[in-house]
């Protein structure tokens, strides 16, 4: 019979159990609301005594190597080991190199970033355009569509556009030289102001049939910001939540160290 099934209708209600892993003992309440705080002492000091024979029998003996009188108790997450100063600073060590490891940057895609720029710029003409041509076929000035779904399509389509700028910023190597957050905002810029410029070049030709520099840049945001404040608004939510999505995914990716 588990222990946890000799226990009192109480703790039973609280949803106790217990699982030994190795030298590992787990105590785990479903409902902690339900006990004492004198309650879940007892059961911790309860579910020790019960598997006393799966812990060390010796003062300071490091759960790692075996070794006796240097190991000190460590937390590492929800759990607490016994381990000495060489392993744990071994494992520091390991943890160190898998971080530098997991975060190497790529020798091919510093090459990639600029193409990355360029692409995360076609895509933001590409967009407007088409957002633009749709007014066009339809033959409407505004559609009657609710603004949350206009909101989520916005933030879905910067979501896909800023997660492979983020990721190729982090593979470069750039945050290795600047911070996520000044990169990513440089990158978002470059695309905003590159995408716009290709935006209103489409959109001069559509209306002109001509490469008309001048009526393509009436057409981008700084001008439309005045005129359509709506429409501006929704291509800064864009811009936003593009940048957002290439600052979290620039960031140096980061796991937690097993003791």
């Amino acid at each position: 019979m588990a222990w946890q099934d000799t226990l009192p209708e109480a703790y039973v209600m609280a949803g106790v159990s217990c699982d030994v892993d190795d030298e590992y003992v787990f105590l785990w309440i479903a409902r902690p609301g339900l006990l004492t705080a004198q309650d879940i002492a007892f059961l911790a000091k309860e579910c020790v005594n019960k598997h006393a024979s799966t812990l060390p029998d010796h003062d300071g003996m490091c759960l790692t190597c075996g070794g006796l009188g240097e190991a000190t108790l460590v937390q590492n997450g929800a759990s607490i080991t016994a381990i000495c100063p060489r392993c744990l600073e071994s494992k520091q060590m390991t943890h160190q190199q898998d971080l530098e490891q997991l975060n190497l940057p790529s020798k091919k895609l510093p090459l990639l970033y600029p193409a990355a720029l360029l692409a995360g710029g076609l895509a933001w003409g590409v967009f407007w355009n088409l957002w633009a041509a749709m007014f066009r076929v339809l033959d409407a000035k505004q559609l009657l569509i609710p603004s949350w779904v206009v909101i989520v399509l916005a933030v879905g389509f910067g979501f896909c556009a800023g997660w492979p700028i983020g990721t190729v910023i982090r593979r470069s190597g750039a945050i290795s030289r600047f911070s996520a957050g000044t990169v990513s905002f440089l990158a978002t810029l470059t695309i905003v102001v590159m995408g716009e410029l290709l935006y209103g070049i489409g959109l001069a030709y559509a209306i002109s049939g001509a490469f008309d520099l001048g009526l393509a840049l009436q057409a981008t945001l700084p001008f439309v910001l005045v005129q359509i404040p709506t429409y501006a608004a929704l291509k800064f939510t864009f811009a936003c939540t593009l940048g957002g999505a290439a600052y979290e995914f620039s960031k140096p990716k980061t796991k937690k160290m097993k003791i």
